[in-house]
């Protein structure tokens, strides 16, 4: 699921995105530039940060989010074990 900006991002986009553990845009913010995000949670849970990628639509295509977002995921992952962070 892609955030539509802060200020707009409707509730439906962040359950997605929390169910996923990852957001992603496609060209929104910039066109022609797509990225994928991911929190990093301190020992307690708290989000205190993010890892992202983000590059040319070229590059980082639509089909190509959810492997990209794997690797994403699993580097917020393992920064937030080393943090203290159990799930």
């Amino acid at each position: 699921m892609y955030t539509s900006g802060p200020s707009t991002a409707s509730n439906w986009q962040i359950a997605e995105i929390r169910h996923n553990g990852y957001g992603f845009t496609l060209g929104e913010f910039e066109d022609g530039l797509n990225a994928v995000a991911a929190p990093v949670r301190s020992q307690h849970g708290t989000v205190i940060a993010a890892v992202s990628v983000s590059g040319p639509a070229f590059r980082i295509t639509a089909d190509q989010i959810t492997r990209v977002a794997e690797s994403v995921r699993q580097a917020a992952a393992d920064i937030s074990a080393q943090l203290g962070y159990v799930p």
